[in-house]
């Protein structure tokens, strides 16, 4: 059986939502969960593959291969360049082409490869380095990454 969630259901298709910031969030969860990776044994194939529970109706690129994106119809107003992913670690990511967000992850890189901050001034610091960007890589003359930074 395929389960889908339309990417822009129809009007009569939504269900009436409170507006309520909870309930929102239960239903983007609930939505998310669709899409959480997982193994599934397949009997032809005699093999576990990775796969979801319904099948996406866009996947979104990203630097290390795809996510399936998550309607968030009638539950917030996102624009355009905004848009819910779920990873593979399947967490519900904010994807937007007009602001940095960053995880950190703060301890000792020898206990954790993903970790790497000391402190929130080494933060800070890097952060900061964000000019970088703009000077080395982006080349942009009228909008600058260190210009769009703000202090945490």
């Amino acid at each position: 059986m395929k389960t889908t969630l339309p990417l822009l259901p129809s009007e009569a298709s939504v269900r009436t939502f409170s507006t309520t910031t909870e309930e929102r969030r239960r239903e983007l969860i609930s939505r998310s969960s669709l899409f959480h990776s997982d193994k599934v044994y397949v009997p032809g194939l005699k093999e576990y593959v990775a796969g979801f529970k319904a099948e996406p109706e866009r996947m979104s690129l990203y630097s290390g291969g795809e996510e399936p994106v998550v309607s968030a119809y009638a539950l917030y107003d996102l624009p355009d360049e905004a848009w819910l992913t779920v990873n593979h670690y399947n967490a519900l990511v904010l994807n937007t082409s007009n602001l940095l967000i960053a995880d950190v992850d703060f301890g000792d890189p020898r206990l954790d490869r993903y970790a790497g901050a000391d402190d929130c001034d080494q933060v800070i610091r890097n952060v900061e380095e964000l000019s970088r960007l703009d000077r080395q890589i982006m080349g942009f003359e009228d909008w600058k990454f260190a210009d769009q930074s703000y202090r945490v």
